[in-house]
């Protein structure tokens, strides 16, 4: 409901205040909004308006992060099985089992990087899926993305560290490389699943940019969401 909303609004005069409806609110957890009804409710009434970030990839919007190989991958058959495809679980199990790290060529504002790695995530905000914290240092005001490259894993280790980050957890790994560009093209040698929050968005090459401050938000009152002054807007409720 959230991205939904969101998309509409993105570009427009209109500030989105989120109410928490979801079981995870990545969004909200990256502005430190609160997280029961009645205090997101007091937050919407009394806050201020920030501009926020806004991703692109495809011609599609995101707002927390994109992914290109294992993730993407195993998040693409997880999402079945949330659509009752109880064999999804199996796949998901073989896609796993299977996966191999890949050639990536990345394409960045200082340059290009050539590495070999199971994973890489192009993040607005600092959290993804179930709220792991792929790029901790990631602002969704900066006009940036945090482009994270997952290289030097096992399949496993990189699956013990993605449950070590879950649920707003961080850890740090040696193993992951970050880069910040307000542009990214990702390409590989064989075509590798990408996905944008959770959508699919088929296999590389793919094409991510950054939209500065396309979508007003409500945050709590001095809240720094954004280096920008609070602008006097409607706001429009999601949950």
């Amino acid at each position: 409901t959230v991205g939904t909303l969101a998309e509409e609004l993105a570009g427009s005069p209109v500030a989105l205040g989120i109410l928490p409806g979801g079981t995870v609110m990545n969004i909200a957890r990256s502005l430190g909004l609160p997280r029961t009804i009645e205090e997101a409710a007091q937050a919407i009434a009394t806050g201020t308006i920030r501009q926020m970030d806004v991703g692109e990839a495809a011609g599609r919007a995101f707002y927390e992060a994109g992914s290109v190989g294992m993730n993407a991958a195993i998040f693409r058959e997880a999402q079945r099985f949330e659509g009752g495809d109880w064999t999804s679980i199996a796949r998901t199990v073989w896609v796993a089992l299977r996966y191999r790290p890949a050639r990536i060529r990345l394409e960045l504002d200082e340059g290009v990087v050539r590495t070999t790695a199971l994973m890489v995530t192009v993040s607005n905000g600092p959290y993804t899926g179930v709220a792991m914290t792929v790029a901790p240092a990631a602002r969704l005001d900066d006009g940036l993305f945090d482009v994270s490259v997952f290289r030097g894993f096992s399949k496993w280790e990189l699956i013990r560290h993605l449950r070590a980050i879950a649920f707003g957890r961080r850890r740090y790994s040696p193993r992951v490389s970050t880069y910040r560009s307000a542009r990214v093209r990702i390409t590989s040698v064989h075509p590798l699943p990408c996905r944008i929050d959770s959508h699919d968005l088929g296999t590389t090459p793919v094409d991510f940019r950054v939209r500065p401050g396309a979508l007003r938000v409500v945050v709590p009152a001095g809240e720094a969401v954004s280096a920008l002054p609070p602008t006097p807007e409607v706001a429009r409720t999601a949950g």
